[in-house]
């Protein structure tokens, strides 16, 4: 069921199960010490009205869970991106481990665009490319803890905590790309250091 307030829309669903996944866990393995537990809670998760964003909180260091495992990534481990609000624009860091052990980064700038078809837009200049990508935040929850980021053939699910990642974000999320055709499939980004 979702209820929709002036200021969000809030996911509420029946009683369900629910147990936070982690990037082992998805690829087979176990986490916790019952995995198996069918203890039933209630999930709620209130996601923002886009027409309120906040770059100043959308700010930080953000945890890539799942790409479009674009080429410009080179298939790295521990993809993030750090965006640091300086002087009324965000400068994004974004850094991954190639090889599992190489640390590369890639410094970029960003402008607000405002909201484009719905969504929060910045405008993303990275070195050496003439052209602006256009990143759309087509989700992202009240508290800033996830958010999905779209542009174009490309797509980001992330997180402030990459262990911290309920199935009912991804579907939703999910929803959403499927929404606007995306069809690319998703990759887990794996974790050496986090």
């Amino acid at each position: 069921m979702i209820r929709k307030t002036a200021h969000a829309s809030v996911i509420v669903p029946e009683m369900l199960t629910q147990r936070t996944l982690n990037t082992s866990e998805r690829a087979g393995g176990r986490v916790g010490e019952d995995p198996d537990s069918t203890s039933p809670t209630l999930s709620m998760v209130v996601w923002l009205d886009l027409r309120k964003f906040d770059l100043q909180q959308y700010a930080g260091k953000w945890y890539a869970v799942l790409d479009s495992d674009p080429a410009f990534e080179f298939a790295g481990t521990d993809i993030k991106a750090d965006y640091t609000w300086n002087d009324g624009a965000l400068e994004i860091d974004n850094s991954e481990l190639f090889l599992g052990v190489i640390p590369i980064h890639v410094k970029a700038t960003s402008r607000w665009a405002g909201l484009q078809s719905g969504c929060p837009t910045l405008l993303v200049k990275f070195p050496g490319n003439p052209v602006e990508g256009v990143y759309e935040v087509c989700a992202i929850d009240v508290a800033y803890t996830w958010v999905l980021v779209y542009s174009g053939s490309e797509a980001w699910l992330m997180a402030r905590d990459p262990h911290n990642w309920p199935a009912e974000v991804e579907a939703h999320f999910r929803n959403i790309l499927s929404e606007k055709g995306f069809t690319k499939p998703l990759r887990i980004i794996a974790r050496v250091f986090v």
